[in-house]
């Protein structure tokens, strides 16, 4: 077998391994930040009509 090949095959499975991780990680980061968004909700909710009433004056003009 061809050492080459299999190194190239290990580079495979760590840069795979890496996108899982850096996927939970992220997967994490997400959910901590929905749940501060959900424990915000009040603000969350003002910023985000304002949000909504931004793009409709836009759209309208």
């Amino acid at each position: 077998m061809d050492l080459s090949f299999v190194t190239e095959q290990l580079d495979n499975f760590s840069t795979f391994g890496k996108a899982i991780h850096d996927l939970f990680t992220g997967f994490a980061k997400f959910a901590g930040n929905m749940n501060t968004m959900i424990n915000g909700s009040d603000a969350l909710t003002e910023k985000t009509s304002g949000v909504f009433e931004g793009l409709s004056s836009k759209s309208e003009a």
